[in-house]
């Protein structure tokens, strides 16, 4: 329970970072599989803008 605690919300710069990472990668791959479906090209930039705005409120707060 706690390394699944740690990897949804880490205490530490590097575990942020790396979590940014990892995020960042999936949604790379799935605008990548979606591209030429622009309804859920839409939908995973969207998807990707708000799960980054949260990382953001969380790293303000």
């Amino acid at each position: 329970m706690d390394l699944l605690l740690d990897l949804l919300l880490p205490r530490t710069d590097p575990g942020v970072l790396i979590q940014v990472i990892v995020v960042g990668m999936i949604f790379a791959v799935a605008l990548w599989r979606f591209w030429s479906r622009s309804e859920l090209r839409l939908l995973v930039i969207g998807l990707g803008l708000f799960v980054f705005g949260l990382i953001g409120l969380r790293v303000l707060h």
